[in-house]
């Protein structure tokens, strides 16, 4: 399969992939307000049975797995994989690599987190 087909099949994959409910979504948010961040990362587990491919839930994931400590960089890749231009992700993936005390990677993720941010800032700008 050429480099193009497989591109679009990804892509036609993510556009046909169910999004995450909006009460899902909100009852992770109450976890994350209540600091709970083993239950928040028992509950995104959960949803990713029925939401393989969801890049919020990567994120979140990747999040609630930094804040106990853990590894997160196997969620946070995969968000970065899903929502390359979401700043927080590449935040997220930054943090999973010092945690893992690969510095150079850091810095890129952060660099990365940088220009997502700053293209954020022009499509808000020119609109």
């Amino acid at each position: 399969m050429s480099k193009n087909k497989k591109r679009l099949s990804k892509v036609a994959a993510v556009l046909t992939e169910r999004a995450v409910p909006n009460n899902i979504i909100q009852r992770l948010a109450s976890i994350v307000a209540l600091a709970n961040y083993y239950q928040l990362e028992l509950e995104i587990r959960k949803q990713l049975l029925h939401y393989p491919s969801s890049a919020i839930l990567f994120k979140m994931l990747a999040l609630s797995l930094n804040l106990q400590g853990k590894d997160a960089l196997d969620p946070a890749l995969r968000a970065a994989e899903l929502a390359p231009n979401d700043p927080q992700v590449f935040n997220n993936l930054g943090n999973a690599y010092i945690r893992l005390g690969l510095y150079p990677e850091a810095i890129a993720a952060f660099f990365l987190m940088r220009c997502a941010l700053s293209r954020m800032i022009q499509r808000l700008t020119l609109t």
